[in-house]
């Protein structure tokens, strides 16, 4: 392998000599740079803990208020949610289909109980019962009755849920 006038080995460097080569240690700066981006990115991804609750395994619940029914069933509160009864209708409350019985937007979502480790129950709570009756009333023409926000206890427990809610909020900060 010939030499060249600068006398560097085998790197053909062309004209211009010195700017050749900084042009290569800027392409191999820059290909590092993306390299270690990369690695940066991965590792950062792989430890942090960006999964949504769908992907974690939370699932929802639902009941049906037909009273000759009463099913529970597990609903995908992520999905889209054309068969809620508030998707282009003006609810302000999602009403599902009843697999059970069929009846249509007559299922009320159900809250779980915040205690996983003791209890972790769903129940129908008594403020999605009464947000469904406020809404027919409004929709019938009527006033909604007045009424004391309910207390939301689990009825399997007896948890208060809003201050077990509170004091996780106060030991987690």
């Amino acid at each position: 392998m010939a030499m060249n006038s600068a006398g560097s080995g085998g790197l053909n460097l062309g004209p211009g000599g010195e700017s050749g080569r900084s042009k290569e240690l800027l392409w191999v700066g820059i290909l590092a740079a993306v390299i270690i981006v990369g690695v940066c990115v991965t590792i950062f991804s792989t430890w942090s803990d960006d999964e949504t609750p769908k992907e974690k395994g939370v699932k929802a619940m639902a009941q049906c208020i037909n009273p000759k029914c009463k099913a529970t069933f597990e609903i995908d509160p992520y999905a889209e949610q054309s068969d809620a009864g508030n998707v282009g209708e003006g609810w302000h409350i999602a009403l599902y289909s009843c697999p059970v019985c069929g009846g249509k937007h007559c299922a009320l979502p159900m809250t779980q109980c915040p205690d996983t480790e003791n209890c972790g129950k769903f129940f129908l709570a008594d403020e999605t019962v009464y947000q469904y009756e406020d809404e027919l009333a409004r929709r019938k023409g009527r006033k909604p009755r007045v009424r004391d926000i309910p207390r939301l206890i689990c009825p399997h427990c007896g948890i208060d849920v809003r201050k077990f809610k509170q004091e996780q909020r106060k030991r987690n900060r």
